[in-house]
């Protein structure tokens, strides 16, 4: 079963894929399942890695509702990551054994909002919480005092 994706990249002016900075990007992917196949969906879900931090994942998420799945894909190039996933024969393994639960095409869910306690611009993820924004905003603070004694 070829596997058919809806997905749009902002690509640089010289072709490359743009890249966020430091913040990791969110993707979402959803699917309609065939009838019956909730329960196998359950065991593949439940067979992921618990360690995916050296694939290039900072988070996955597997969503199951009565007739579709949704994964949530957080890392820093996200949609990059995907597509080398998909292009590599080998690590295109690990969504093969999905595909045949599809009921069309995995495609891409626009996100039209999201809402979070920790500013994204500090360059942390929740799982930093209030530590890791104190922490850059520490770092923040002694480098412009720093370039203050410098004046």
């Amino acid at each position: 079963m070829e596997m058919e994706m809806e997905m749009e990249m902002e690509m640089e002016m010289d072709g490359r894929p743009r890249t966020q900075s430091a913040v990791a990007q969110r993707l979402v992917l959803t699917a309609r399942l065939r009838p019956g196949t909730r329960e196998r969906a359950l065991e593949l879900a439940g067979s992921i890695p618990a360690q995916l931090g050296t694939s290039g994942f900072e988070r996955l998420g597997v969503y199951l509702s009565e007739r579709e799945v949704v994964f949530l894909i957080e890392a820093r190039e996200a949609e990059l990551l995907l597509r080398e996933i998909l292009d590599d024969p080998v690590r295109a393994t690990e969504i093969s054994p999905w595909l045949p639960l599809f009921d069309g095409p995995l495609h891409r869910a626009e996100e039209v909002y999201y809402w979070s306690a920790v500013p994204a611009d500090t360059g942390c993820s929740s799982r930093h919480g209030v530590r890791g924004i104190a922490r850059t905003v520490r770092r923040q603070l002694i480098r412009a005092d720093a370039s203050l004694l410098h004046r």
